[in-house]
This record gives structure tokens, sequence and C-alpha cells, in this order.
């Protein structure tokens, strides 16, 4: 195969690069910090290293054999792209801008988690960017439902679609502390009623 010179470092949650951008592959910082290496759509993770260099494998499947490897000059020289599965979509990319932003409710779970209440769901936060915050369900690990919320937890997209029903959470929330935006206790009336009127 031809070479590839990998251009530049950015954060994985940006993805402000053209994605059909074909041969250009691109080191992504993930929020966790580790390196992810993206070609032609799918991302790779770093393995182990050859005498060729570094090998990267598909980081979406683990019985799929697409791999690449990469030389210490950062080139890749050698490759398999088959892969045996379709491009992931980012969050980004699926999530859905709401018609009008909704207050997502923040609270302390009975094991000490803070968690935002929206529409009944529960969601832990992934995130933090410099005006939103992406926020994942806090119910199922496989489950892709997520929202982005602005600095005062105003939900202004998200993917709603959840794999379960709302968690017991909700049922008894009346018996959980709420907080303000800066963690401080609130009162809870008014946020019951507006939160259950969606």
């Amino acid at each position: 195969m031809e070479t590839h010179i990998i251009y530049t470092y950015i954060n994985d949650s940006d993805e402000d690069y053209d994605e059909n951008s074909k041969d250009v592959a691109i080191f992504l910082k993930t929020h966790r910090g580790s390196m992810l290496l993206k070609l032609n759509g799918y991302k790779y993770r770093k393995t182990y290293k050859t005498k060729h260099g570094t090998r990267w494998v598909c980081s979406s499947n683990k019985y799929c054999s697409a791999h690449l490897v990469v030389s210490d000059m950062d080139e890749i020289v050698a490759a398999c792209e088959v892969h045996n599965h379709n491009k992931t979509k980012s969050a980004k990319t699926l999530a859905k801008p709401l018609a009008k932003k909704e207050k997502a409710v923040l609270v302390i779970s009975r094991n000490g988690n803070i968690n935002l209440i929206h529409r009944k769901f529960a969601y832990r936060k992934k995130y933090s960017g410099t005006d939103r915050s992406r926020w994942v369900c806090a119910t199922e690990k496989a489950c892709r439902a997520c929202i982005f919320v602005d600095n005062d937890y105003h939900v202004v997209s998200g993917i709603m679609d959840h794999m379960h029903s709302p968690p017991k959470i909700h049922k008894s929330l009346s018996d959980l502390p709420l907080l303000d935006e800066k963690g401080n206790k609130i009162n809870k009336e008014d946020i019951y009623k507006r939160d259950e009127s969606n």
C-alpha cells in the first residue's frame, strides 16, 4: 500500500476535521487521555511493537481483523483495512437538537454519584467541554443514549432512544437531594413538576 503520513493530534470529542478525507490518518486523544488512530472513518488502538513498527488494531470490534502498522517516523507501512462491521458514527453526529432547551435535574444517587435526570432517565457525565458537557446513560453501559448540556444544565441535543425502561431512581426522586449548578441543595417542588411534564 502507499505510505500515509499521519498529520496532527486532535481531541476525539471535537472531530473538527473532514471525515471524508481519504487516506488521511489522524491521531485522536480521547477524554481519558488514551490515543486512537483514525483512517478512512475507522478507529484503531495501539497494541504492540513489531520489527516493522507499532501494530494498531480496530478499536470498535475485537473480532475485527483490520489493522495498521505504523513506523517510528509516523508512517503507515502496512495495513489491512477490511473490516467486518460498518463505520461507527459519533454521538455528536447522531445527536438531534431539541426544538427548545429543556432543563435537566442534577441529583446525588444513593451510591453518592452525581447524575442528571432528564425525561425520567438518569445520565452520568462522560466529559466536559468549554461550553457544554456530554452525559451518557447511567443505567445500561450498552445503551447509546446521551445528552449534551450547556453550562446551565439545559439540554441542547442528544440521542434520546434508550434500550430500556426508565430506572427506579426516578420513581424515588423525592428521596434524593437535588443540586443547583454550583452543587448547592435546592428546593425540589417546582423541579418535580417541570420534570414530570416532560
